[in-house]
């Protein structure tokens, strides 16, 4: 069973032996490598940026709520002070 795929490496191998690719391939292949190379840190801190945003919003959001929250507690316990008296 190990020795199958060891035979059609070697047949692979032997039916594509003599193809090469075209002159400009290489070339071509790292051109398009930098280009991608180029755009990838842009593209991460938009992300991080929007990711940050975000998390900054929501952070406002959940404080903001607490706080009214703690308000709306400490009027009720007002009102019931003004009450008793």
């Amino acid at each position: 069973m190990t020795d199958e795929p060891d035979t059609l490496l070697a047949s692979l191998a032997e039916r594509t032996g003599g193809l090469e690719p075209p002159p400009d391939f290489a070339a071509r292949v790292l051109a398009r490598v930098g280009a991608t190379r180029e755009r990838e840190p842009w593209a991460a801190r938009g992300v991080v940026l929007g990711l940050l945003a975000a998390a900054a919003a929501l952070a406002i959001w959940v404080s903001a709520s607490a706080q009214q929250e703690i308000d709306a507690r400490a009027l009720s316990g007002l009102e019931l002070v003004e009450l008793e008296q």
